[in-house]
């Protein structure tokens, strides 16, 4: 099944650190979806169009709406955006 995992304060709003996804969604956008459903303390944070987490697939960081159709194969992380300088 494929799984997503929640980091940081993300853990604390949603009282756990994995979730195994039910529908088995095809697409990110998909899986947010069910994410919203299951914890809708944090549906305004993942759903927003300039969302205030970052989505991370493999090795890709999902930052722009435009992504969210990419096919979820595996594990999906959601986080806090962190910037660097």
């Amino acid at each position: 099944m494929k799984q997503v995992r929640f980091l940081s304060y993300l853990k604390t709003l949603t009282g756990v650190s994995n979730y195994e996804l039910k529908s088995d969604p095809n697409t990110i956008a998909d899986a947010l979806q069910e994410i919203a459903n299951k914890f809708p303390q944090i549906s305004d944070l993942i759903l927003d169009t300039v969302p205030e987490v970052s989505f991370i697939l493999g090795e890709r960081t999902l930052v722009t709406p435009k992504d969210l159709d990419l096919v979820l194969n595996d594990e999906l992380i959601i986080g806090p955006i962190v910037a660097g300088g």
